[in-house]
């Protein structure tokens, strides 16, 4: 399952994922979280989940 699924999978940007993963981005234990995160939008009927403002603000930070 690629970064790029995952991210239209929940509906957030890819931008925002990898910076959310970026520590363990190429282990499996991300693509677990990925995998489970697509499912739970999946058995929720699809519905986009974002992350809270707050948690963007302080992503992008941490990314300065």
């Amino acid at each position: 399952m690629s970064w790029d699924y995952c991210a239209s999978a929940v509906g957030i940007e890819l931008q925002t994922v990898m910076a959310v993963f970026q520590i363990v981005a190429d282990t499996p234990a991300a693509r677990q979280r990925c995998r489970v995160m697509a499912m739970a939008v999946s058995e929720v009927g699809g519905r986009s989940i974002r992350l809270p403002e707050q948690h963007n603000g302080l992503v992008q930070q941490d990314m300065a």
